[in-house]
């Protein structure tokens, strides 16, 4: 699967509920396609790179919003989820956007480290079906309540 840059599902100017940030296509497909099933795709917005998340966030503004949840996949080139945690976190205008990052593999040290950065979850990538689309519903359900931590 090509990734689409800014792919939406729809032209409006209102951001999406949740901003994947993920680099690896079959990892997209698959949250893609959970998020599809519970009826929530409608509110994702996929980017591929640290990049065309900054683009995608110096383009919003008090008007069209900010999303409510960054989702980042921790092991990406070029800038990890640490590292773009920290420059979520110095600008005034995203730090208030509650940031969630996920890795196939995440230590208790590393998990304790980003939730200082300011992390609101750390979460390990699910590889089974069942799993996936259970971690789409969890996702589903903290954005609903707003309830982060």
């Amino acid at each position: 699967m090509k990734t689409n840059r800014w792919r939406m599902s729809d032209k409006s100017t209102k951001t999406k509920s949740l901003v994947v940030v993920e680099d690896d296509p079959d990892d997209q497909f698959f949250l893609m396609s959970a998020f599809e099933k519970i009826g929530f795709a409608d509110y994702v917005m996929w980017l591929d790179s640290s990049s065309h998340l900054f683009d995608y966030l110096a383009g919003l503004d008090e008007s069209t919003g900010y999303p409510y949840t960054i989702l980042l996949d921790y092991n990406m080139p070029v800038m990890n989820g640490e590292d773009i945690l920290i420059e979520l976190k110095k600008h005034p205008g995203y730090r208030q956007i509650p940031v969630l990052i996920y890795s196939t593999g995440i230590s208790k040290a590393l998990i304790q480290k980003l939730i200082a950065l300011g992390a609101d979850g750390c979460y390990v990538k699910s590889y089974s079906s069942s799993g996936i689309l259970e971690f789409a519903e969890f996702l589903k359900q903290k954005i609903a309540t707003a309830v982060f931590r």
